[in-house]
């Protein structure tokens, strides 16, 4: 084989090679970081906060985000409905307003009355092995934590009794 040829064949092969490692480094090992951040509008008078529960089923303190609507310090015994979102891989309580300015986006809803007044509850969805970009078939209730009981019921009764 030419010289030539071997030349270029071993530079593709390091090329690949390369752009491989990197993508591994940025979706496995930096978490897919969001490279173009969204606005966060500051006169939203909304304003997103993290608390935390004692779960069960998970043996831990467990974080969660919440959203009140406009207006809720003053109508704290009105009956609002209640919104989960529920992070996707590499995520945490906080994803949807660092890498989603979620509360921009409910003062859109909110000002072009495309959504009521809603309390909004960001859960951190992780098992004890943390974040992960990987599938998971036993990851809602499964050897890793009961990531399902400590939302679908613990949250909730935490959320209902608040």
């Amino acid at each position: 084989m030419p010289k030539w040829i071997e030349k270029v064949f071993g530079i593709g092969t390091v090329t690949i090679l390369l752009l491989g490692a990197t993508g591994y480094w940025y979706v496995f090992i930096a978490g897919a970081p969001q490279l173009d951040p969204p606005k966060v509008v500051t006169d939203a008078n909304l304003n997103f906060e993290l608390k935390t529960y004692k779960s069960v089923a998970m043996n831990s303190e467990r974080t969660y985000g919440l959203i009140l609507p406009p207006g809720y310090a003053k109508n704290s015994q009105q009956r609002y409905p209640v919104i989960f979102l529920l992070h996707g891989g590499h995520g945490d309580a906080r994803a949807y307003q660092d890498k989603a300015a979620v509360t921009s986006v409910l003062h859109d809803l909110y000002q072009s009355k495309r959504l009521p007044p809603s309390i909004i509850i960001t859960p951190d969805g992780n098992d004890q092995r943390g974040t992960s970009p990987l599938w998971d078939p036993q990851y809602f209730d499964g050897p890793n934590g009961l990531v399902g009981s400590a939302i679908g019921s613990e949250l909730v009764s935490e959320i209902k009794s608040r």
